[in-house]
């Protein structure tokens, strides 16, 4: 512990409660301490990714009418909220749809995928849901709309039919980190979408704030990537220009 201390220059009792936690050498505290998006994981090291961003590159090119499908807790409408600014920066077709809580519940419904067809979509991208929407998922396609899923939550025995399925808690998925928010997975899928388009990164990170907001708001661990992401959002809300972000702050 002495060793750390000194190491890092903090008091004993810092480098004891990094100890506690399993960080026990002077590049893990470093890591903790001082995080990097430089070390922020490949997103195409996630399942199905390939798949995902090849489906939606698709429809950005072919301008087919998208639809952002979330859930209605922070997590979600940020993860929303922060992929329609993304792609509304690529010119695509948009809309959005966040389920009624108390009549439609949690997750994708069947009258959420009535209304995407009522619009004309042609692919949904669900965000903070979707790795249980086994019959919802199957409706989708019988209507020709294609499913890309991202979530983090715990998959049922059973997974949806979608064009692509990226949860890093799918079973055999070699993602190095599972503990993402929801809006974590969406930052990946818009990640892996600007490299394959060799788009500037650094636009992404100006909506961070959104990222942070959704990871803190869900409880997950600040640890890892999520570190990563939500103290370099907190950073970017101090001079954020969202209205709403503003209001809040506010």
């Amino acid at each position: 512990l002495e060793k750390l201390a000194t190491e890092l220059n903090v008091p004993l009792i810092i480098a004891r409660i990094l100890w506690n936690r399993g960080i026990e050498d002077f590049e893990g505290s470093k890591k903790f301490l001082r995080p990097s998006l430089e070390n922020l994981h490949d997103p195409f090291a996630m399942a199905d990714m390939e798949k995902a961003v090849e489906r939606l590159n698709k429809a950005i090119d072919s301008g087919e009418q998208i639809m952002i499908y979330g859930d209605y807790d922070v997590d979600g409408v940020t993860a929303v909220s922060f992929l329609l600014k993304i792609l509304k920066n690529l010119g695509t077709n948009l809309s959005f749809y966040i389920p009624d809580r108390l009549t439609e519940g949690y997750g994708i419904s069947r009258e959420g995928i009535r209304e995407a067809q009522r619009r004309g979509v042609s692919l949904i991208v669900s965000v903070d849901c979707g790795i249980t929407a086994v019959e919802e998922i199957q409706l989708a396609r019988q209507l020709g709309i294609d499913v890309i899923v991202t979530d983090h939550h715990q998959p049922a025995e059973e997974i949806p039919e979608a064009v692509a399925m990226l949860d890093p808690k799918r079973e055999g998925c070699p993602y190095p980190f599972k503990e993402l928010a929801g809006v974590g997975v969406a930052f990946k899928l818009a990640q892996a979408l600007f490299r394959k388009r060799n788009l500037d990164e650094a636009q992404l990170f100006e909506y961070l704030d959104l990222v942070a907001l959704g990871t803190a708001a869900d409880i997950v661990p600040l640890r890892d990537e999520n570190r990563i992401l939500t103290k370099h959002g907190i950073d970017r809300m101090a001079v954020t220009s969202n209205l709403g972000l503003r209001a809040l702050l506010e």
